[in-house]
């Protein structure tokens, strides 16, 4: 991830360039006079709950399920392969 930089002074009041280059490079960094240097960065996305991330696939399976996927629950015998294949038995 790259960064920019504006000194302070120079900047005004002119954010929007400062918010463009966070979108375009991830950051950017304002110089103050006194050398301090501040960073700004975009706030990364809040993680999904549990439900979400539930009714998300469930919402998936049912656009599966209108689309004509009618998947077959595995065999007793086809379980048991797949197990043995994790196992890395075959």
């Amino acid at each position: 991830m790259s960064s920019v930089s504006f000194p302070l002074p120079e900047l005004g009041s002119d954010w929007a360039k400062v918010i463009e280059a966070v979108q375009r490079f991830g950051s950017a960094e304002l110089r103050t006079q006194a050398g301090e240097t501040f960073e700004f960065k975009k706030k990364a996305a809040d993680k999904p709950t549990l439900a979400e991330l539930r009714a998300r696939h469930e919402a998936h399976c049912q656009k599966l399920r209108e689309l004509g996927n009618r998947s077959a629950p595995m065999t007793e015998q086809e379980e048991e392969r797949f197990n043995k294949i994790i196992a890395g038995e075959l």
